[in-house]
């Protein structure tokens, strides 16, 4: 049987959409976790259509992202010689999971540690904020000076995922509402 080209184009639109969507998501996890065919897979299913009826039902469903995904690393201007807060957000991955440690190269400071001193807890989905308003990082004695517009890397230590290294940038930071 034949189909018309027009009844074949919502269902191309809406495949081209998924493709750049997942595109997207694939994109932006690679500078993080890394992204493959398992990690960001998604299922579609197909449902046979009673005799005569030419309808055809699609169901989608994305898989969660199994490792955690860290965004927004940013840490203020500050010369060498000082300690600097390192502030970024977490979100959890499938599983639950923890932040137990952090590190950075013997090249920018001395070290790097969780304040306080404890795990931060990474529950699936949900998005965790280390700022001075709880648990964030700090980098002591920093060796070379963070300049605006000048990025870092630093390592996260996971209790049951693989440790990720980012990339931060140094930013100014408000201190009011705006």
């Amino acid at each position: 049987m034949l189909h018309s080209a027009n009844h074949d184009r919502p269902r191309m639109r809406t495949r081209r959409a998924l493709g750049l969507g997942l595109a997207v998501l694939c994109v932006a996890g690679s500078a993080i976790a890394g992204c493959s065919s398992e990690d960001s897979a998604s299922t579609a299913t197909t449902e046979a259509a009673p005799e005569g009826a030419t309808a055809e039902s699609t169901t989608t469903t994305a898989a969660p992202a199994t490792l955690p995904s860290v965004s927004n690393v940013f840490a203020p201007p500050t010369e060498a010689g000082q300690d600097v807060m390192v502030s970024l957000s977490i979100t959890g991955g499938a599983t639950e999971d923890a932040l137990v440690g952090v590190s950075i190269s013997e090249e920018w400071a001395e070290s790097a540690m969780l304040v306080p001193d404890a795990a931060v807890v990474l529950v699936p989905s949900q998005t965790v904020n280390l700022t001075k308003s709880g648990a964030y990082i700090e980098v002591v004695g920093l060796k070379k000076a963070l300049d605006l517009n000048r990025p870092f890397e630093i390592t996260l230590k996971f209790k049951n995922s693989p440790e990720q290294t980012v990339q931060g940038g140094v930013r100014s930071v408000s201190l009011g509402s705006s």
